[in-house]
């Protein structure tokens, strides 16, 4: 914004008048001096803001998730803000509350993009319009992810068998995505239990890597299992 500022300059004015009555003759007025100053000033214009709430919770149970990791994007081409659960962008310090500060749009997206192993994020996208200052997202649910249960076993007295290791993958034979070890990274405590949660409601390709100590890796080394979300399902290996 420019803005002109005029300085008169009456001392001008009068050493004017008294010179001219010094020489006998009546003052005139005198046209006023005059200093023009441009001045530009950067304006300032604020971020208009939205408070966005959402929910992240278990389906169907409705138990509250924490530890997530949501991306949140406001306008149809804006770049997502990562908010982990409870940390300092994250307001309402309650497990599985987001409450965050969006540049204002009419229409809000939020991504459950990271979480417990526990839950199936396939379709965790949530989308609403609003051109309200404080946009309530709902809930957003995430169901649970088939159990799966392999059991280790010796072939003449089935007796569970230690030590061995398998991955994990979908049954179109693409590349595996986890790898188990028995009593190292699973989740059952009992030697040659191993539990996991897998991904999704489809079947899931188990496949032997490393036998028991003192085994050989059967044939097929590999089996398929399939559970839906919130239910069990178990293989057995036998050696």
């Amino acid at each position: 914004m420019n803005r002109a500022f005029r300085f008169a300059t009456p001392a001008l004015a009068a050493l004017a008048a008294l010179t001219l009555a010094a020489c006998g003759e009546a003052p005139s007025t005198a046209p006023e001096q005059t200093v023009e100053m441009d001045a530009t000033n950067a304006a300032f214009v604020p971020r208009i803001v939205a408070t966005v709430n959402l929910v992240v919770r278990e389906t169907p149970s409705g138990n509250m998730i924490g530890n997530t990791t949501v991306a949140f994007t406001s306008g149809s081409r804006g770049t997502p803000v990562n908010i982990v659960d409870n940390s300092t962008a994250d307001a309402d310090k309650r497990s599985g509350y987001f409450q965050v500060t969006l540049t204002k749009s009419t229409i809000y997206e939020a991504t459950v993009i990271a979480g417990p192993s526990k839950y199936d994020r396939t379709e965790a996208t949530k989308q609403i319009g609003s051109s309200a200052s404080t946009v309530n997202m709902g809930t957003q649910y995430l169901p649970v992810n088939p159990l799966f249960t392999i059991n280790v076993k010796r072939a003449t007295t089935g007796a569970l068998l230690g030590g061995a290791t398998y991955t994990v993958g979908w049954a179109d034979g693409t590349a595996p995505w986890m790898q188990r070890t028995d009593n190292v990274d699973d989740m059952s405590g009992i030697v040659g239990v191993i539990t996991f949660y897998g991904r999704s409601a489809r079947n899931h390709q188990i496949c032997e890597i490393t036998a028991p100590t003192g085994y050989l890796i059967p044939s097929p080394s590999c089996k398929l299992a399939y559970a839906t979300w919130g239910k069990t399902a178990s293989v057995d290996f036998v050696h």
